[in-house]
């Protein structure tokens, strides 16, 4: 919902931010490969209860998925580059709030609910890219292979409930079930939306 608004403000930091890595010679692919690292390590430090230490873990993941995009359009968007971008994404996704739900016994069914919200959300969201995809190749022959389906929970909206999770662990059940429900209703307006869009 907010991530029109949130990358028009940290999108020009990041550009100049990817280009300084790119003269030094860093690779979009290896910035990736280092936003993962950092996911981990994220997850680890909240599994052993260390939150601020995961909640900057989880900052330098989000930079990182943010630079991998600036960068290569800055050189070359190539197809593996956006498989590793989705890929990762979603990997970061779920072990954050795993991590939580590990961490203590009481947030386990709370993160488990979550994840499911995220499966059923993320399988949405793929197959909108997938078929919007196909459709628009076959009908206007445009090289755009990947198209984002906009909704109430974005990245923006992840990242602020995961900051949450990481400030105020005790509320973690609360803001988990606040989550969940608003990614459910993601899902059920990306449904209204393919059914909108697509034949059938």
């Amino acid at each position: 919902m907010f991530d029109r608004y949130s990358q028009k403000l940290v999108y020009p930091a990041l550009n100049l931010l990817g280009v300084f890595l790119l003269r030094i010679g860093l690779t979009p692919n290896l910035v990736s490969w280092s936003g993962i690292f950092f996911g981990v390590s994220a997850a680890v430090s909240i599994y052993y209860s260390f939150m601020l230490l995961g909640l900057l873990f989880i900052l330098i993941n989000r930079i990182c998925d943010g630079l991998d995009g600036q960068m290569a359009r800055e050189t070359e968007v190539s197809d593996y580059g956006g498989f590793l971008d989705i890929v990762f994404d979603f990997f970061f996704y779920a072990i954050i709030p795993l991590s939580f739900g590990l961490q203590k016994e009481e947030n386990l069914i709370p993160a488990l609910f979550l994840l499911a919200s995220f499966l059923i959300n993320g399988s949405s969201f793929l197959a909108y890219a997938a078929i919007k995809a196909s459709n628009t190749k076959n009908q206007r022959n445009t090289e755009k292979s990947f198209h984002y389906s906009d909704g109430l929970i974005e990245g923006s909206e992840t990242i602020l409930f995961f900051i949450l999770f990481c400030l105020f662990p005790e509320k973690f059940s609360l803001f988990c079930y606040i989550f969940c429900f608003l990614t459910c209703l993601t899902f059920l307006q990306r449904l209204v939306k393919a059914k909108a869009e697509f034949k059938g």
